[in-house]
């Protein structure tokens, strides 16, 4: 049995779709790209019942979003972005977070346009990741901070690693496992790290690199599967070598 729903309007520059569920509703963030004005939505759909509602401020230049549902509650992050200003030749963006039906609020600021947020969940609660970079100039890095019941955050962001791909980095929280996967170039390779995240958020030992002679892994997403971690991770096809290649690898770690 299917069905099929309509849930908006997505202009020609719209980047990302972030689906979650939660008790008998389906869930659907996406990023609407018109001219002019870049937004984050929220599709809610219980049966034949759909709600749509703009989460991101009008006249704001918002990113492609990231939802969750944890502990009975629906987060949705996104990041807005700020254009250079006389005292800076570089863009930067301000992340934002928005619970169920509450008003978007500001997290952290960030020196990387394309912040690329994410959300997760462990054990601990709540955990967000953005991009990130330590001083004008430097590569984009995934940042980590937990967050409380309030949602403001605890302690200090830790850095993980480089994430300057074009792909966004991405935090998964299973039930052994909690989990940064990140695209990222060195020269010109491009892989995906994948690091195991403690309970203060720190990384544990030096992480994993996925790669392949020949490949250029741009894209990584991933599943948690039982108490592992299942990666997936595209490849972008040369000129000379039509079509593009997936590969899959399960992670399974102890804390």
């Amino acid at each position: 049995m299917s069905s099929l729903h309509v849930l908006g309007e997505a202009g020609r520059d719209s980047r990302g779709v972030s689906l979650a569920l939660s008790g008998s509703g389906v869930h659907v963030a996406f990023h609407d790209g018109a001219i002019g004005e870049h937004g984050v939505l929220l599709a809610s759909l219980d049966g034949e019942a759909l709600s749509l509602r703009r989460v991101s401020r009008s006249k704001v230049a918002a990113s492609e979003p990231a939802l969750l549902a944890h502990d009975g509650h629906l987060y949705l992050a996104f990041s807005a972005l700020s254009l250079p200003s006389a005292a800076t030749a570089e863009a930067s963006a301000a992340v934002f977070i928005a619970r169920d039906g509450e008003p978007a609020r500001l997290l952290v600021h960030t020196q990387v346009a394309d912040a690329a947020p994410t959300l997760a969940a462990d054990d601990h609660g709540l955990v967000l990741g953005y991009r990130d970079r330590k001083r004008k100039g430097a590569r984009s890095e995934l940042s980590v901070v937990r967050l409380d019941a309030a949602l403001q955050r605890v302690g200090l962001p830790r850095t993980i690693g480089r994430a300057n791909s074009e792909g966004a980095p991405r935090l998964y929280g299973c039930a052994q496992l909690t989990a940064a996967l990140l695209p990222r170039e060195y020269g010109r390779e491009r892989f995906v790290g994948v690091n195991q995240l403690d309970t203060q958020l720190a990384s544990v030992g030096a992480g994993h690199q996925f790669y392949t002679t020949g490949h250029d892994f741009v894209l990584a997403s991933g599943a948690c599967l039982g108490d592992s971690l299942l990666m997936f991770a595209a490849d972008r096809a040369g000129p000379s070598k039509p079509g593009v290649e997936a590969h899959a690898l399960r992670f399974s770690c102890g804390r």
